[in-house]
């Protein structure tokens, strides 16, 4: 698993932060000892959400979500994972409660799509994450309330199975940058986050004339290819590129394992090398 230190134009901060990403393969059906052994470590209302689900597949794949964010804090700090307490914002960001006191500083974000999820974590910033590994509907191709008029022009260019991966990446970036702000969808028009990939390796936020909410130079966006895992974009508060390492992770059944990845491109201009380090 790379261990990634990176040369760039981005601000290099004299003891780099470390983002930790966990992946995890969503199994349906659950083993039922696995089951159980995940809910025993959820809280009472969490369980309470999960037994709402329309369908079994939805609770099965809910629970594994939860248990890999409790598993993984406790990778990093004292608390058991079933002891860690979550707060909310009023847009609905999970964070560290209060109760914790001075390990409020850690942040985390999850995302999951189908069979996989991801929890990024990072100490004192904010972080986003995002995964996707559906299908597109084509109508939304072109859409004007997801995209800028410059990325619909940008998309139209590919061919349809390309279209539709670049599309995914668009709605990633989105996704990670209004999961690392805290906001919602309604708080901010999709179009008016603008990616721009045309350069290799790169992504780039050109001014948009008819909007101020352009990501600013003060958060950091990356996108990794996992291979059989997919791709994951992260967006991080702050320019000083982390040492980034990613594994894999069943909680309560595997410990963290390292996992073959490379850098797709950032906002920083040189890629990462993918030398092998330690956990």
């Amino acid at each position: 698993m790379p261990d990634t230190r990176i040369d760039c134009d981005c601000a290099v901060a004299a003891q780099q932060s470390r983002l930790f990403l966990y992946v995890s393969p969503l199994e349906t059906p659950l083993d039922p000892e696995l089951e159980q052994a995940y809910l025993s470590i959820i809280s009472p209302s969490e369980a309470a959400r999960n037994a709402r689900l329309a369908t079994s597949v939805l609770r099965q794949r809910d629970l594994q979500a939860r248990a890999l964010v409790r598993c993984a804090l406790s990778l990093h700090a004292p608390p058991a994972p079933k002891d860690w307490q979550f707060s909310q914002s009023k847009l609905g960001k999970p964070s560290i409660a209060s109760c914790h006191n001075e390990l409020t500083h850690w942040q985390f974000n999850i995302s999951d799509s189908e069979n996989v999820a991801v929890v990024a974590i990072c100490q004192d910033r904010k972080v986003g994450v995002d995964i996707e590994l559906s299908t597109v509907a084509d109508e939304l191709l072109d859409s004007a309330m997801i995209l800028s008029p410059h990325e619909r022009t940008s998309l139209k260019k590919l061919p349809l199975p390309e279209r539709r991966r670049r599309f995914l990446d668009h709605w990633m970036v989105k996704e990670a940058y209004l999961k690392a702000r805290g906001l919602g969808i309604a708080s901010m028009p999709l179009y008016a986050i603008a990616p721009n990939f045309e350069e290799p390796g790169r992504i780039r936020f050109p001014k948009l004339l008819a909007s101020d909410q352009q990501p600013d130079a003060d958060w950091l966006f990356m996108q990794f290819d996992m291979n059989v895992h997919g791709v994951v974009s992260v967006c991080l508060e702050g320019t000083a590129f982390p040492i980034t390492n990613l594994a894999l992770f069943i909680p309560l059944r595997y410990p963290p394992q390292r996992l073959n990845w490379r850098l797709l491109r950032s906002t920083c201009s040189v890629p990462a090398s993918d030398g092998p380090a330690p956990f």
